[in-house]
């Protein structure tokens, strides 16, 4: 068999050098003993090329003709190994073992291509050099940061391993230390091959790894084993490195699905995630959802500041208030209270915070985001976002219909001044994954402590007791100067606040931290506002009017009365939302089936009331599609645990505009505009 090879090459020298020189390479290369894997026959082997190519090179005449024959072609090949010489089919072996040993890995795997394995002694030695080259291999592309290339050829190693064993007779494991050294680098490389998917824009292929990951650590703070080597801060630092290269969407998926096993840092990050999706995309039901998470923490962390935030953006301004006050975040609390003036307004210091904080600590995390500008005027002016805070509880109603002209009479800057700084605790633990430096290098990979997680010990949390406290005790209250399209709207907030935060403190302290069969027993049973029912609405299996070849007042009305009959049924506690299909186009229909989803998750739902629906106005806009403004009274009660919220629940009477769309010969709701 002809190999790339010559007597130089083998002994490790150049044709310059001298015999001093080949006296000392040929005495320390027999000196050298091979991998103890390696067989006395292929030991020998490489003896005996050792021996011939020390006797030509040794031997001034042998040398001088030998140099007659390879030098020429060297001249020629600029340098370059291009001599070849001709192998015993008894000593492949040995040659094979040389190779390895010079690191001619590229030439071993091609060789081995060429040659068929039929497991004789010789054999297993030649599988063994090539099961090592692509080891080394391996490694060198792993250093090169080649990671996906590198896992490849370890992966091909194991399984030519594999494959060898099932054809010997006895199915013993071949080589099973190499097997298990391949293993272990498998293991150790995951985390950057998901890194360097997501650098190369297949973050499908990144997260699917990072979910295997996941489920063997039993999540982001679990206590499992991946085998990857990196402890929980050092996964942590990896997790907070992705961030960037994925989407809002993505980490939604990813975290709220990691949050339920339990984990808090998942939770965080979830909440992160479902805040800079809900203002990017107008989607406030994503905003209540991180809320609801954030509600579930409350018991061993310290997340008013979050809630407040949450509730700022629902248009909950008192909660909101109250929220920031009990915070124990001081520096935060010191900028919101600086933004606050001349007016010493709270909410308009959060506000001014809030869109400095996405600007600067959630956006630049989400790989859609980056560079954005952050504009909460217009994620309030957006009618969707309108609609749907006005169906919340504890809403203000000047809020919900314009709140930048009505309560936030002043421009919004999207720069602050320079000496805020916004980087509390948590903040600065999910802020590591803007910086640029790369914390994982192949030597970090070697640490395997179990050291426990300390992301939130610098945010104290409250005691039962004082969380307790909190909820029920009456507060000082922050000064303002109301104006006065204000005093009506701060006179009612009051005096409901004084009656409902007791309330509402003492239901949300009993479902945190009593038993259930402890909450049944000691809370009396409410009485509605109202007996909820909608009997006045005829039954819409299925709805007619929506399939009518022509629309106009009388039609556009029917449906608009059917979806009052569809939505309390969406929402209410049996959540029927298969009529929703028959009603509403998307993205209306994605946004109602989050509520009705929403709401079951948290174990409530609404019981609508409907007094009336009146048709104000109708104009066809084109051949398939008009809109009607119609004025709703309604009564609507929120449950929670199967009880009434009485300060959740109120009577309402507004106005809104219905967007009809013709689809497939069905007239549907394609636009719902509350209107002032």
């Amino acid at each position: 068999m002809r190999i790339q090879l010559d007597y130089y090459r083998i002994l490790g020298l150049t044709p310059q050098a001298k015999i001093e020189q080949i006296n000392q390479a040929y005495g320390d290369r027999i000196k050298s003993f091979p991998r103890r894997e390696y067989s006395e026959k292929a030991i020998s082997a490489r003896q005996k090329l050792l021996n011939v190519a020390n006797t030509v090179l040794g031997d001034s005449s042998q040398r001088r003709l030998y140099d007659q024959q390879i030098l020429p072609e060297l001249i020629q090949s600029k340098g370059e190994q291009a001599f070849f010489i001709e192998i015993d089919s008894r000593d492949i072996a040995g040659a094979f073992l040389i190779l390895y040993e010079l690191g001619e890995y590229d030439q071993i795997i091609n060789l081995s291509k060429d040659l068929s394995f039929d497991l004789n002694s010789a054999d297993i030695d030649l599988i063994l050099s090539t099961v090592l080259a692509y080891l080394e291999l391996g490694l060198e592309f792993w250093g090169q940061g080649k990671y996906e290339t590198a896992s490849e050829n370890f992966n091909i190693g194991i399984t030519l391993l594999e494959k060898q064993a099932d054809k010997q007779k006895n199915k013993s494991e071949l080589f099973p230390e190499i097997h298990q050294e391949l293993q272990n680098n498998l293991w150790k490389l995951r985390p950057y091959q998901v890194l360097e998917l997501m650098t190369l824009g297949l973050t499908t292929e990144g997260i699917a790894l990072l979910k295997e990951l996941l489920e063997q650590r039993r999540g982001i703070d679990g206590k499992g084993d991946d085998r990857s080597g990196l402890n929980i801060d050092k996964f942590l630092q990896f997790i907070l490195e992705l961030r960037t290269y994925m989407t809002s969407s993505e980490q939604e998926e990813l975290f709220e699905q990691e949050s339920r096993r339990p984990s808090m840092v998942a939770s965080y990050l979830a909440v992160y995630a479902l805040v800079a999706k809900g203002v990017s995309q107008n989607q406030p039901h994503l905003i209540r959802r991180a809320k609801s998470l954030l509600n579930k923490m409350q018991n061993t962390q310290n997340v008013y500041f979050e809630e407040a935030i949450c509730a700022l953006l629902l248009g909950q301004l008192d909660e909101a208030t109250l929220l920031i006050e009990q915070s124990n975040e001081t520096e935060k609390l010191a900028a919101i209270q600086r933004l606050s003036k001349p007016e010493n307004d709270l909410v308009k210091g959060l506000y001014k915070f809030t869109q400095s904080w996405l600007s600067t600590e959630i956006y630049p995390n989400f790989k859609e985001l980056i560079g954005q500008t952050i504009n909460l005027d217009a994620y309030f002016s957006d009618r969707h976002v309108q609609s749907y805070i006005d169906e919340l509880p504890n809403t203000s109603q000047i809020f919900a219909t314009d709140f930048a002209a009505e309560v936030l009479p002043f421009p919004i800057s999207s720069s602050i001044e320079e000496n805020l700084h916004i980087n509390e605790p948590i903040a600065a633990i999910f802020s590591k994954s803007n910086k640029s430096n790369n914390e994982f290098a192949p030597k970090d990979l070697n640490e395997n402590s179990n050291e426990n997680l300390a992301v939130f010990a610098d945010r104290p949390s409250p005691s039962p007791s004082q969380r307790l406290d909190s909820r029920s005790r009456t507060r000082q209250k922050v000064k303002y100067k109301l104006n006065p399209q204000r005093l009506i709207l701060f006179l009612v907030s009051f005096f409901s606040l004084i009656f409902g935060s007791a309330a509402l403190g003492y239901l949300g302290w009993n479902s945190f931290s009593r038993t259930p069969e402890a909450v049944s027993k000691s809370e009396p049973v409410l009485t509605p506002i109202v007996n909820a029912s909608i009997a006045n609405i005829k039954p819409i299996e299925p709805i007619a009017p929506n399939l009518a070849v022509n629309i106009d007042q009388k039609v556009a009305g029917e449906i608009v009365a059917s979806w009052q009959k569809v939505k309390a049924e969406a929402l209410g506690s049996k959540f029927k939302v298969e009529g929703l299909d028959q009603i509403l186009a998307e993205p209306l229909l994605s946004n109602w089936r989050s509520r009705a989803v929403e709401l079951k998750n948290t174990n409530s739902h609404v019981e609508y009331t409907l007094n009336s629906v009146v048709a104000k106005d109708f104009k066809l806009i084109k051949k398939n599609q008009a809109a009607i403004t119609t004025e709703i009274s309604e009564v609507r009660n929120y449950f929670t645990n199967g009880k009434l919220d009485q300060a959740a629940s109120k009577a309402d009477r507004y106005q809104v505009e219905y967007v009809l769309t013709q689809k497939d010969r069905k007239w549907l709701i394609s636009a719902m505009n509350i209107l002032p």
